[in-house]
């Protein structure tokens, strides 16, 4: 795991208070936002084959699902500007983050990597994530799988990368 992981955590096992929560869902659209008509509209209207067709459907018909699983999921502060230029390591050996420009509060799992072999290590640090946060407890593995999911679907449509989007389908419907 790589310190942007364990940063990602330690954000996961801090709990935001209920005003901040209130207050920046009131100004800013988060995940919870995302998914309305329009961003399924505009999946239909990108497929190439039949069998992304068959995907954009069984999506859509979860969709409810996803909604649910979005709200009830525990809300933290989320930066999308952790990485190894942000982060600052101080004689203590912690670590400081150096940009927070661009905070937001999203759904536990927001901003986990979906490349590679990142979404499987979260069946090993979930089982130390209840310990972190008591909000925690009844959250499995694969529903951060699926937000970590949602959001890197969301973040591809909202840079008009509609194909991206239509390739994290199937891993979505696997996990759901």
């Amino acid at each position: 795991r790589s310190i942007t992981h364990d940063l990602i955590i330690k954000c996961w096992g801090i709990e935001p208070s209920p005003m901040l929560i209130e207050k920046f869902l009131r100004s800013k659209p988060s995940l919870r936002n995302c998914f309305d008509r329009d961003f399924i509209l505009a999946l239909h209207n990108v497929v190439r084959t039949e069998d992304e067709s068959n995907s954009v459907v069984e999506f859509e018909n979860k969709m409810p699902f996803f909604q649910e699983l979005i709200n009830k999921m525990p809300s933290f502060i989320f930066n999308p500007d952790i990485n190894v230029r942000t982060i600052e390591e101080q004689n203590d050996e912690s670590f400081v983050v150096t940009d927070w420009s661009r905070w937001s509060i999203e759904p536990v799992g927001v901003g986990w990597p979906i490349t590679g072999n990142a979404l499987s290590k979260l069946d090993s640090i979930y089982d130390n994530l209840s310990d972190k946060r008591h909000q925690l407890k009844n959250v499995r593995s694969d529903d951060l799988k699926i937000i970590a999911l949602l959001h890197q679907m969301s973040k591809a449509f909202r840079k008009h990368e509609y194909i991206s989007a239509l390739e994290i389908i199937p891993k979505l419907l696997l996990i759901a």
